[in-house]
């Protein structure tokens, strides 16, 4: 074991669209300090009618490191959420292409003939920046992978990935 501290750390959530507001918030929130701008949550659910049915609130400490998070078009969600409030809050920044644009919370409705219906219940509106709902998230550091590396992301090598690079520079030289 290395006698070094730990001083940045690098996130990657490409390619992940799974995750439930909740479970992301509640990450987001063991990083960010407590949230007093906006609306003072790390996220609002609005229904349709621009009615908030759901907040959900910070109350740690944050962490002091260099932090980084790798996006691209199949980050979405709650994915997403999390790569814009840290962002947001300004403790870490985003490389990588544009993500997908999903920023709604969807809830199941279990049918008592044991089926079940997925709703769209509300938008989810991030700590401080307008919703990314249809639109995604731009990148502070657009760094593309040709069509062959997208592919075959799993595989790549740490020096065949320049968004991995361009995370891992911005990292060294904070």
């Amino acid at each position: 074991m290395s006698d070094k501290s730990i001083s940045s750390v690098i996130f990657d959530v490409r390619n992940t669209a799974d995750g439930l507001v909740p479970y992301a918030t509640a990450c987001i929130d063991l990083i960010v300090p407590v949230a007093t701008e906006g609306t003072g949550a790390l996220a609002t659910a609005v229904d349709k009618n621009g009615n908030t049915i759901e907040t959900f609130t910070s109350d740690s400490d944050s962490i002091s490191l260099g932090l980084c998070v790798i996006v691209n078009s199949g980050t979405s969600g709650s994915a997403e959420l999390f790569a814009c409030d840290l962002r947001d809050f300004g403790v870490a920044s985003l490389v990588g292409t544009t993500t997908a644009g999903n920023g709604k919370m969807q809830k199941i409705i279990e049918l008592s003939d044991g089926g079940a219906v997925k709703l769209t219940v509300a938008k989810i509106l991030p700590y401080k920046s307008e919703s990314y709902d249809g639109k995604g998230l731009s990148c502070d550091y657009e760094v593309t992978l040709t069509a062959e590396q997208t592919d075959r992301l799993q595989m790549l090598s740490l020096e065949e990935d320049a968004q991995y690079q361009k995370a891992l520079s911005l990292m060294t030289n904070s």
